[in-house]
């Protein structure tokens, strides 16, 4: 398997996510679709499907909410990454998801799909994903949360002085 340039396909983006929508957008508002673009990543199996997954992180979230029934948390390094990465980590779910059996799909696109999940009998098996296949996009998740986690690293060696823990009503 193999990362394709995501610009030279964005065909496969179209067909799977977005449809026409993601054309009329490079016309009407490039910046918008610059980004959007970026958290796309088109892969190719060794048998020639194509299909794209999309890694879409969170903002940095500079405030840190805590239940104010239990003490302030002391704001260091290690727990500003924790609370940033904690809906952020698609290594994770990578793992777990591993452990399922998936299959590419065939509609109107190539589809990563576990069947259990399948509810419509539109989707045709194209075939099972290999053991290769499932580490390989285990590795790119790692690599995607490793760059966000130097994202958040840089952003508290340089903001964390405007970093702050704000309390919440809990049970009221």
């Amino acid at each position: 398997m193999k990362i394709l340039n995501t610009l030279e396909n964005l065909e496969v983006i179209a067909k799977h996510y977005v449809g026409n929508y993601i054309f009329e957008l490079k016309e009407e508002d490039p910046k918008y679709f610059n980004k959007m673009i970026k958290s796309y990543m088109v892969f190719e199996t060794d048998d020639n499907y194509k299909f794209a997954i999309r890694f879409d992180y969170d903002a940095i979230k500079k405030t840190v909410y805590y239940n104010d029934e239990t003490e302030a948390p002391e704001i260091t390094e290690n727990y500003f990454i924790h609370y940033n990465m904690r809906y952020n980590n698609y290594s994770r779910v990578c793992k777990q998801l591993a452990l399922l059996t998936y299959h590419l799909d065939e509609s109107n696109g190539v589809y990563v799909k576990n069947r259990s999940f399948m509810h419509d009998d539109s989707f045709t098996v194209i075939r099972e994903l290999t053991e290769d296949e499932k580490c390989f996009l285990i590795n790119v998740a790692e690599e995607k949360d490793d760059q966000y986690k130097k994202r958040v690293v840089a952003y508290y060696k340089r903001y964390n002085d405007i970093i702050y823990a704000d309390g919440y009503w809990a049970n009221r």
